[in-house]
């Protein structure tokens, strides 16, 4: 039997590592400290495939290849990873739709503005 506390310990580091990549990344990039990536999702690097990516890897180093572990975080990975990928863009397409929105809402309402004057 394996020890678990590097099955806890891991993803745990990964997260907070992947979370504190994303706010030097909007340092770099925006020349400000955005400490809400801590507490929230979305982004990139992706937190949600860097901690299966880790449990993945972690089973298989310490369980092996042939083990049912990594099997098991195997079949979960490839289900994460098609989901957020469908997920973004999915909402990808929504952003552009309500963008549309905003816009046609915009002219109508200079129309309208034209009209009443």
């Amino acid at each position: 039997m394996t020890h678990t506390l590097p099955y806890f310990l891991i993803p745990i580091i990964v997260w907070m590592v992947v979370q504190w990549i994303k706010i030097m990344i909007d340092l770099r990039l925006e020349k400000k400290i955005k400490l809400d990536y801590l507490r929230r999702s979305g982004g990139f690097p992706s937190v949600h495939w860097s901690v299966i990516g880790s449990i993945v890897t972690l089973t298989w180093l310490v369980d092996g290849v042939y083990s049912t572990t990594f099997a098991i975080s195997i079949a979960i990975g490839v289900l994460i990873r098609y989901d957020a990928v469908n997920i973004r863009q999915e909402a990808g397409k929504h952003a552009h739709a309500l963008n549309q929105m905003r816009k046609e809402i915009s002219e109508l309402k200079i129309e309208i503005g034209e009209l009443t004057h």
